[in-house]
């Protein structure tokens, strides 16, 4: 059964793969090994930030969101709070310029994979990343 530790150190190693990233802060409040709360926050470049938080149950991801945020706004998020009943991936959604849409891979990667391809267009200067 995975630990919530574990966990920790395989979400950071995900992070460092978006190149260089500085931890502001890591919160990691665990009930017992494979139990518990955490939230990991990193800067990527300017003001670009990224949080990750996620709650285990017996090793088991139950509750998470992921951001991305640029000055107080979220750019990119995926999470499972139980509102948007509308959607069939319900309680899965991601949130992308203040639209919500289904979410159907709602993994760390995935996420990583699509800050990466947005934070391309920011860097070309193009409109998807604004």
């Amino acid at each position: 059964m995975p630990s919530v530790l574990k966990r920790v150190s395989d979400s950071s190693d995900l992070l460092s793969r978006l190149g260089p990233v500085r931890l502001l802060r890591m919160d990691i409040d665990p009930t017992d090994p494979s139990s518990g709360d955490y939230k990991l926050r990193v800067t990527l470049s300017g003001d670009l930030r990224l949080d990750v938080y996620e709650r285990l149950v017996g090793g088991r991801v139950v509750k998470y969101s992921y951001s991305l945020i640029r000055g107080e706004g979220v750019l990119l998020r995926y999470d499972n709070a139980p509102h948007h009943r509308d959607l069939e991936t319900h309680p899965h959604h991601r949130h992308v310029r203040g639209r919500v849409l289904p979410l159907y891979d709602r993994s760390l990667s995935a996420f990583l994979q699509e800050v990466t391809e947005f934070l391309k267009g920011i860097d070309s200067g193009s409109s998807e990343g604004e």
